[in-house]
């Protein structure tokens, strides 16, 4: 298995080339790496913050697990690297309160749907 083809711009921290090249059309955001890693995990074993912005704007999956079970926020812990941690956690805590919002509006109970 080959590394992917954006994984060794992930290592360099260049989130301006990985943001260009995954998403729709370009390279898979959830591909992952000879030893298993996501390229999520990747980044996040790294600490490489900014790529794991770019990744999950590119439509990476923030619950892909390896094939022990860990996601990207595991090894963020594991690491314990706070701040990329919080990029990660960000986009979902964002998803709940635009859900809570519109739930405010519209006087329904909120609906969370995360993948």
């Amino acid at each position: 298995m080959r590394l992917p083809p954006v994984a060794p711009l992930l290592q360099g921290g260049h989130a301006g080339a990985v943001a260009a090249l995954v998403g729709p059309g370009g390279s898979d955001p959830n591909a992952t790496c000879p030893d298993g890693l996501s390229l999520l995990e990747l980044a996040a074993k790294l600490g490489q913050g900014p790529v794991i912005t770019a990744l999950i704007q590119g439509g990476a999956d923030v619950d892909a697990a390896d094939a022990k079970g860990n996601t990207a926020l595991h090894t963020l812990v594991e690491s314990w690297k706070a701040r990329c941690a919080a990029q990660l956690v960000l986009p979902v805590v964002l998803l709940l309160q635009r859900a809570q919002r519109t739930a405010h509006r519209r006087r329904q109970p909120a609906r969370y749907e995360l993948g």
